[in-house]
């Protein structure tokens, strides 16, 4: 999904809120064990926000 973000703010602006920092917060709806291990393990240096056309 945060591959693929420039393709999905294309169609649909919100997308450029989507962050790994910000996805491991899912609640009330807990995240799969293996979803939680990979946005723990995701280091950004800086915040990659795709331009908007």
């Amino acid at each position: 999904m945060f591959e693929s973000r420039n393709a999905l703010v294309e169609i649909h602006p919100v997308a450029l809120h989507l962050h790994p920092r910000s996805a491991i917060a899912t609640l009330p709806v807990p995240l799969h064990p293996g979803a939680t291990a990979y946005y723990r393990s995701v280091k950004y240096a800086h915040d990659e926000r795709p331009s908007v056309p």
